[in-house]
């Protein structure tokens, strides 16, 4: 297929078709984060049937994406999710670069290439998506009209093989996940509002580890850095999601930036 060429679109059965009615009907609805998560789990899974979702938004700096994770399995770890969207080396910033010059959704698979041209080096024993446990990857995105990328949602697990019926239905619902997840994302920057600048109940240690989740590392690199046990670390990332009422670390660093607790 050549890049900028578009596919047919594949016919959906009656029962797709009112399946996807209602989920771009629910995303309307959609105001929180459970929200967010229960149409992903649920209703999502009679189309797109996958175990992982990683999503990027850009922040209202335009400073760069932020990563949210809506995960159903225990073996896709905070160390797996800080190292898939590491954005130099990260598996999710190369595809986004690829998705942004053919402007199509990516399908990709380990061992084939499905809709757009890819990297080898992704293909090898020790690539980054093997490596991940992603073992496959279906993205698209939304773009500004200047080309910036608003947002990118990036499925993986998928259990089925990957095909034009998913080219088609990504192109359908990004848009209208997007729409939801930024109304999401809105509700919780106007909640971290409320909480005065550095007026938090934050211990020093506490502080510490939130610098160094900015910073992009790992429970395990942090209590390398900390002299401690990876336990502790998790404890205290536990306390600090508990003590911002955040969701997920990502979360936890849109907060804390947004109360002054972090640069």
């Amino acid at each position: 297929m050549k890049w900028g060429s578009m596919p047919k679109a594949p016919e959906l059965n009656a029962e797709e078709r009112e399946r996807l009615f209602r989920i771009i009907e629910a995303t309307l609805k959609i105001r929180k984060r459970h929200h967010f998560y229960s149409l992903v789990q649920m209703e999502l899974q009679g189309l797109l049937p996958h175990e992982i979702l990683i999503c990027g938004l850009s922040d209202i700096d335009g400073r760069g994406l932020g990563m949210h994770s809506f995960s159903s399995v225990q073996d896709f770890t905070a160390e797996h999710f800080d190292r898939v969207t590491h954005p130099e080396e990260g598996i999710i910033s190369h595809i986004i670069g690829l998705w942004q010059k053919s402007g199509h959704p990516c399908l990709f698979e380990q061992r084939r290439e499905a809709s757009f041209p890819v990297d080898r080096r992704l293909l090898g024993k020790d690539s980054i998506l093997q490596d991940s446990g992603l073992k496959n990857i279906a993205a698209h995105g939304v773009t500004h009209t200047n080309g910036a990328v608003l947002g990118f949602f990036s499925f993986s697990r998928v259990s089925e093989p990957l095909g034009m019926r998913h080219h088609y239905l990504l192109e359908i619902l990004v848009p209208h996940l997007y729409t939801a997840l930024i109304r999401v994302l809105s509700k919780e920057t106007a909640s971290a509002k409320k909480i005065p600048m550095g007026k938090t109940n934050l211990t020093a240690r506490e502080k510490e580890v939130l610098k160094h989740l900015n910073e992009g590392l790992s429970n395990s690199a942090i209590a390398e850095k900390l002299q401690v046990s990876p336990l502790t670390v998790k404890n205290h990332v536990q306390k600090i999601l508990y003590k911002l009422q955040a969701n997920n670390r990502a979360h936890a660093i849109t907060l804390a930036m947004r109360c002054g607790l972090l640069q």
